[in-house]
């Protein structure tokens, strides 16, 4: 998911793009700048915030290589703007540095806007673990609750909600990527149809069909890009023996039709039943105890695997494979 980050970010930089938001981003950055290159004021500011039972926080300045750094730099000026404000004012040469109510206002509505997302930011950077199934409840996430504007919320913290969901609805709003990521949705068993639209979802359904069918018609195809994922290595190691089939190896195709079914309803049948299936939920995979949630997925995939097989096939390769958004 370390690809959906570039995105998330240049949607939180576009609805900053505001003459009001801008202005009192600069106001911050003068105010930690005059209190981060004197000791002195570092001194002040530390006896202030005993003063008035500040955090004993330094000031954060933004960073161009740091996502999400000027979030964090209004959360902090924000949470010390009183020991800020007592700091700058007993100086008449950086009086003129201490924020305005309007500024104190427009930083307000930046951080009710924008911190929910800082949330997001570890747990989408994750690169030990697949994470590109949860894209579409993600997204879902955003638009009914953390981005929803509210009624008690300034209009600029609406403005700055619906700019960045804009932004986010318009990246993925491809036909291409919109069913690339319900197939990877369907095939997740914690979330299957839920959030894939209603309209869609018979499609999604005869890709996934078909995806499985191809699986059993050319079994080999996985099977060869496991062997060479080594950088072509096995390509070019010598013949070896021709080893001894066992007797089990005969009957391997065997009652493939007692059924009565053709692949393809056997195929549609499983499926069925997978979306019958109940959700996997990672609290009851991990037995209480303590792990891990790539060996929560892992747990995920392989009870799926067992009771479903022929889903888990496509599963493996939306699921595993890098997937650039």
């Amino acid at each position: 998911m370390c690809y959906y980050l570039p995105t998330y970010y240049l949607s939180t930089e576009k609805a900053v793009k505001d003459k009001r938001v801008e202005r009192a981003v600069a106001v911050c950055k003068r105010v930690v700048a005059a209190s981060s290159f004197s000791w002195k004021k570092k001194r002040e500011l530390a006896a202030a915030q005993e003063e008035l039972h500040l955090p004993q926080h330094k000031l954060v300045t933004e960073s161009p290589t740091r996502w999400g750094s000027c979030q964090k730099m209004v959360g902090r000026v924000l949470e010390q703007h009183k020991a800020i404000s007592q700091v700058l004012s007993a100086d008449k040469k950086t009086r003129h540095l201490v924020p305005s109510w309007q500024d104190l206002d427009v930083l307000d509505s930046v951080h009710v806007a924008l911190n929910p997302l800082l949330e997001f930011t570890d747990s989408l950077s994750g690169e030990c673990y697949v994470s590109v199934s949860y894209l579409k409840p993600m997204l879902h996430l955003f638009r009914t609750q953390i981005l929803k504007p509210s009624e008690d919320e300034t209009q600029l913290t609406k403005d700055l909600k619906m700019t960045v969901m804009a932004y986010l609805d318009e990246k993925y709003n491809d036909q291409i990527t919109n069913e690339l990521l319900d197939v990877a949705t369907l095939v997740d068993p914690c979330f299957k149809v839920q959030y894939i639209n209603a309209e869609h979802v018979d499609a999604i359904k005869m890709r996934a069909v078909s995806e499985m069918l191809g699986q059993i018609e050319h079994p080999s195809t996985s099977a060869g890009t496991e062997e060479t994922e080594d950088g072509g290595a096995a390509a070019v190691l010598p013949t070896q023996k021709k080893q001894r089939k066992s007797l089990g190896s005969f009957f391997k195709k065997s009652h493939r039709t007692s059924t009565g079914l053709t692949e393809k309803e056997t195929v549609e049948k499983e499926l069925e039943k997978y979306l019958l299936m109940q959700t996997v939920k990672w609290t009851h995979l991990s037995g209480g105890k303590s792990t891990t949630e790539a060996s929560q997925e892992l747990a995920a995939w392989q009870s799926t695997t067992c009771a479903s097989p022929q889903p888990a096939a496509p599963l493996r390769g939306y699921l595993v494979q890098g997937v650039i958004l």
